[in-house]
């Protein structure tokens, strides 16, 4: 995902350990930018337990929220007196699991 390792890792540590109905409730009354792409992240597990696993959507619950530094994609930043910086444009890669209880 686009996006700092570090501002997802904050929406990551508030969802750990909570049911899935409680993770989705928790991002979408977050005022964060990314808690909507982690919101989506984790319907996307609860959907794959649900139909692949055949696990109850009510009983699954956050086990580990990881969140891994993606490749950064570098681009030119102009400085001045005709010299230029690296601008880096981070990427992230987040992968939550969920268990039965």
């Amino acid at each position: 995902e686009k996006g700092s390792p570090k501002k997802f890792n904050d929406v990551c540590r508030l969802i750990r350990g909570l049911t899935v109905a409680d993770a989705i409730h928790q991002c979408a009354l977050s005022p964060k930018r990314y808690a909507k792409v982690v919101m989506k992240v984790v319907a996307s597990a609860a959907a794959n337990a649900e139909n692949n696993h055949d696990l109850d959507k009510d009983k699954l619950v956050i086990v580990q929220a990881f969140v891994g530094k993606g490749t950064y994609i570098k681009r030119s930043l102009p400085h001045g007196r005709g010299r230029s910086g690296v601008m880096t444009r981070p990427r992230t890669h987040i992968r939550i699991e969920v268990e039965e209880r």
